[in-house]
C-alpha cells in the first residue's frame, strides 16, 4: 500500500499541507486513512512549523465523517485506547505545532470533530458543520465533547449535538469559531497559506508552549468518568444504535425507542 494512499501531502516553507484524498468515499474516515493521517501529522511536527489540513472535496462534502461501516455491530463500545479515530484526534490536539483546517463543503460527524480539533479554521461560504451521534443512537466520548466545548459557545455545542443539524460556516464565523470566511476553495487555501506563513515566522518554542497552555486551560473539569463511561457503553449496546445504523444504510429516518 502506498504510504499515503488516502492522503496528499506536500511540504514547503516550513508548512506541511495534508489533504484527505478518498473522494470516492467522500473522505470517510476509515482506519487506514486515519493511521496515515497520524503518521503524516507526526512527521510534519519534526520538519515543519505549521500544518494545513484540507481535503479533496467532492459533491459538496469535505469529510463525510467516520466510516459507519467500521462501527461495531455487537453492542460493544469502541475502545478509545485502540480506536484510530480517537488517536488521530489526540494527535491533532497534542501536536507541538499549530494546525489550520481548510474546509469547503460539509464537515459531518467525525469530520466536524476533525476540523474543530484543529487550532484554527478557514472555510468557504459553502462549508457547513454537523455532529451527528444522535442520528445514529450512539454516545460521544468526553474528549470529543471537550473539543466542541473548547471551541464553541456552550449553547451552540448543545444545539449541534441535540439536533444533529448542520451549522453554516457563516454563523460560526460570526461566533468567532471560523477565523476566515472565503468565497472559493482557492481563496480559502490562499488565506490559510498566508496565515501559516505568518505563524511560521514566529518563535517555535513559544508557539509550542502557548498551544500546550491553551489545551490545558480548556480541558474539561474533573467529573465522574466512570458514570460517563457506563452511559456511553449503554448507548453503544442499545437497540437504538442498531436501528440508527440500519436506518443509515437504508437511507430512511430512524425510529428510536430509548432502549
Amino acid at each position: 500500500m502506498p504510504e499515503h494512499e488516502y492522503l496528499s501531502v506536500t511540504t514547503s516553507e516550513l508548512i506541511t499541507c495534508i489533504d484527505l484524498a478518498n473522494p470516492e468515499r467522500r473522505n470517510a474516515l476509515n482506519d487506514s486513512l486515519l493511521e496515515q493521517l497520524i503518521g503524516a501529522l507526526t512527521t510534519a511536527a519534526t520538519s515543519s512549523r505549521v500544518v494545513i489540513l484540507g481535503a479533496q472535496s467532492t459533491a459538496g462534502v469535505w469529510c463525510a465523517g467516520f466510516d459507519v461501516a467500521s462501527l461495531p455491530t455487537d453492542g460493544s463500545m469502541p475502545d478509545p485506547a485502540t480506536s484510530a479515530f480517537t488517536r488521530a484526534l489526540a494527535t491533532l490536539r497534542e501536536l507541538a505545532i499549530p494546525v489550520i483546517a481548510v474546509v469547503d463543503g460539509g464537515a459531518w460527524g467525525g469530520g466536524c470533530n476533525l476540523a474543530l480539533a484543529c487550532d484554527l479554521i478557514v472555510a468557504t461560504h459553502e462549508a457547513s458543520f454537523a455532529i451527528t451521534p444522535a442520528k445514529l443512537g450512539v454516545a460521544y466520548d468526553s474528549a470529543g465533547v471537550a473539543d466542541f466545548l473548547s471551541t464553541l459557545p456552550v449553547n451552540v455545542a448543545r444545539e449541534m449535538f441535540f439536533t444533529a443539524e448542520p451549522v453554516t460556516a457563516g454563523r460560526l464565523e460570526r461566533l468567532g469559531v471560523v477565523n476566515a470566511l472565503c468565497d472559493s476553495p482557492g481563496s480559502a487555501r490562499e488565506a490559510a497559506l498566508a496565515l501559516a506563513r505568518t505563524i511560521a515566522r514566529r518563535a517555535p518554542l513559544s508557539l509550542t508552549s502557548i498551544k500546550a497552555e491553551i489545551a490545558a486551560q480548556t480541558s474539561p473539569e474533573v467529573c465522574d468518568h466512570e458514570a460517563l463511561l457506563r452511559m456511553r457503553e449503554q448507548a453503544w449496546a442499545s437497540s437504538d444504535f442498531r436501528e440508527g445504523r440500519a436506518a443509515f444504510n437504508e437511507r430512511r429516518s430512524p425510529n428510536f425507542r430509548g432502549e
